[in-house]
């Protein structure tokens, strides 16, 4: 049924489906038993192809909890049919009763969110799914509304706290995979340089928090840029030296 290109294309996607990339665990184990069952029927010769691409290929988990695949689903059916959804959604310090009216499911920066017309704020607002619970799709139907903008990640990623954003690029000794299980916030990309070594690409507001966590995961890294990044964590490493003198 599949071209070759096809049936490569399809095993490397079920691969990163099941490395965590969609939602659910449920969707991961599918996934797993999708991809053996088609790597079963492959021909000898296309099979030892797809083997040679993925033994080759780091697909590191999704940092962050991943959303109930129940969740996912109820979302999902609302948006389609229209009907409104209330659920309790969980911030640091309390969780609120919301109720929305669900226009798209986005994946941005590893996490998955509800985009909605919440009703109580008369805005458009982003929910990330881990943080729903006790979601229920309503009986009431509701007329979509126009979407702010035809780009929703690139929407989002700009109102996102309102701070311009920082790109931050790092030299990670240690594996792409211990990296990202390490590491205790990952907003951007991890990419294998070799056997050991990685590199992180980080997308953040601010330098104080990237700061923190390097210090907390006991990684080896070096700088490749920003030097402001580098002059930063100079001056502070800086004064706790004087601290313990």
């Amino acid at each position: 049924m599949l071209e070759d290109d096809e049936a490569i294309a399809t095993v490397l996607s079920l691969k990163l489906a099941a490395s965590g990339a969609t939602v659910g665990e449920e969707t991961m184990t599918s996934s797993e038993r999708a991809e053996a069952k088609i790597q079963r029927i492959l021909p000898p010769r296309l099979r030892r192809t797809v083997d040679a691409i993925i033994s080759t290929t780091d697909i590191s988990s999704t940092a962050g909890a991943l959303p109930e695949t129940g969740t996912a689903k109820t979302v999902a059916e609302a948006i389609t049919t229209r009907r409104v959804l209330s659920f309790d959604y969980a911030k640091t310090s309390h969780a609120t009763q919301r109720g929305v009216e669900p226009a798209r499911l986005v994946r941005l920066q590893q996490r998955w969110y509800l985009f909605s017309w919440d009703r109580d704020r008369s805005d458009w607002r982003a929910f990330r799914l881990d943080r729903m619970s006790n979601v229920l799709m309503g009986v009431e139907r509701f007329q979509p509304r126009p979407l702010p903008a035809d780009d929703l990640p690139a929407y989002l990623h700009t109102r996102f706290q309102g701070v311009p954003e920082r790109t931050i690029v790092l030299t990670l000794y240690d594996t792409a995979e211990h990296a990202a299980d390490r590491l205790y916030r990952i907003d951007g990309t991890i990419e294998p340089i070799s056997e050991r070594k990685c590199r992180y690409t980080a997308h953040v507001d601010s330098y104080e928090w990237l700061a923190l966590s390097l210090t907390l995961t006991d990684i080896e890294f070096t700088i490749e840029s920003p030097d402001d990044f580098r002059d930063y964590l100079a001056h502070h490493a800086s004064r706790m030296l004087r601290g313990t003198r």
